[in-house]
């Protein structure tokens, strides 16, 4: 048994270094988090450690070692009930094979990601990974697609600023042009 406590207080370090885009270090702790949560048997924060490290090995532009770091968590979190934990699991999958350029795959993993937080209400989470998802499908030729996914995200916000609106206005005028 670990001290109280020190697995959760090294996570809480490594997700500061991570925002301060120190992403070696980040690493390093999220690894050692993990470790220290699997000894613990607390399965769940051991996964969610591996999700973060995963997300960290793509901002260091990893993408395999990311998604071995992911194997697994998607199904550990479905396991225990925690479905916002799994939709972004699957979430970051997505973009590990998009960063792999393997956009069928990445499209049906978002795609995947997207009904799980739409059948647990998760607005925002929703919103980004309409962000992402349009993203992909602009890159993969699919512009009417990517218009409509990046509508449904503005959409999905709670709250837009003024920037958004005006966002969500120009992105109708293609629609409108062309009958959709």
């Amino acid at each position: 048994m670990n001290e109280p406590g020190a697995a959760d207080r090294l996570a809480e370090q490594a997700l500061e270094h991570f925002r301060q885009d120190q992403f070696q270090t980040a690493l390093d702790e999220f690894r050692e988090a993990r470790a220290l949560f699997t000894a613990d048997s607390m399965r769940v924060r051991a996964a969610e450690m591996a999700n973060n490290i995963a997300v960290t090995l793509i901002q260091l532009n990893r993408p395999q070692e990311a998604l071995e770091a992911l194997a697994g968590t998607a199904a550990i979190f479905a396991e225990a009930g925690e479905q916002r934990l799994q939709a972004q699991a699957i979430g970051n999958e997505a973009a590990v094979y998009e960063s792999l350029d393997q956009t069928e795959r990445a499209l049906e993993l978002y795609q995947r990601s997207l009904r799980l937080f739409d059948e647990i209400d998760d607005e925002e989470a929703r919103s980004y990974t309409l962000q992402a998802l349009s993203r992909l499908q602009l890159k993969g030729g699919q512009p009417f697609q990517a218009l409509d996914s990046m509508q449904a995200a503005l959409d999905a916000r709670p709250r837009r600023g003024l920037i958004g609106r005006i966002i969500k206005g120009l992105l109708r005028l293609p629609g409108r042009l062309f009958n959709r």
